[in-house]
């Protein structure tokens, strides 16, 4: 990254460059915003960045872009947050100014919600099932994701079941699942067993992991699943 290309972004940001030695082992420079950033970030439809990182063979790289691009980047989308990052890498690096997204995200033309969610025992598992409406005003495609959440587990929460759907606006459609009982479990290495503990469990819908568009709670009895032995390899 070099220190006219960087000028070159800060005059059309409206911004100054402040110098920092020896970032990342190397001379870079960090894009400092002024007060007028504001209009031109409202000028702006979008931004786009292009970060690099050299590579080749027999060369290890860092997880961190070089030459301060990471500053770069989050000055960039400080100014304007309709920003674009094109990363041309040889491999994975770490995004510190990426937006965080929950588990489960995902984008639609349309809008979605969920209701009547009812959940009960059957079994060892348990059977679900929701309303799932297009609330917008164009065609869309989804996916209803149903959640397990109980202490104990290793996570708070499981991904117990999901499906896709399309429908126009205004439709909705009826989802059924059934949940399998060895994602209600835990595995016991002393025991070698799968065990589902009695108690509350709770289920809830919606369109990520941190969704709680619909819940409810059931009461499981608990369990004890046998651990399935390893297919044996054909010759």
């Amino acid at each position: 990254m070099t220190q006219s290309r960087l000028a070159t972004v800060a005059a059309s940001l409206d911004t100054t460059i402040q110098p920092f030695d020896q970032l990342f082992g190397r001379p870079t420079c960090l894009l400092r915003c002024t007060s007028d950033c504001g209009p031109e970030r409202d000028r702006s439809d979008v931004a786009v960045v292009f970060a690099t990182q050299w590579t080749t063979e027999s060369i290890d790289t860092a997880l961190v872009l070089p030459d301060g691009q990471d500053l770069l980047i989050a000055a960039v989308a400080n100014a304007n947050p309709r920003t674009i990052v094109v990363l041309e890498t040889g491999g994975p690096v770490l995004m510190p100014w990426a937006p965080k997204v929950p588990f489960g995200h995902g984008l639609s033309y349309s809008t979605f919600s969920a209701s009547d969610l009812v959940a009960k025992v059957n079994g060892l598992g348990i059977d679900v099932s929701l309303t799932w409406k297009n609330t917008g005003s164009v065609w869309g495609r989804d996916v209803a994701q149903v959640y397990a959440a109980r202490a104990g587990w290793e996570s708070n929460k499981r991904l117990v079941g999901y499906e896709e759907v399309e429908l126009g606006p205004g439709e909705q459609t009826t989802i059924h699942l059934k949940v399998d009982p060895r994602l209600l479990a835990t595995f016991r290495t002393e025991v070698r067993s799968w065990e589902i503990a009695a108690g509350d469990v709770e289920v809830f819908a919606g369109t990520t992991s941190l969704d709680r568009a619909v819940s409810v709670h059931v009461s499981h009895p608990g369990a004890t699943l046998e651990a399935r032995a390893p297919h044996s390899a054909q010759p």
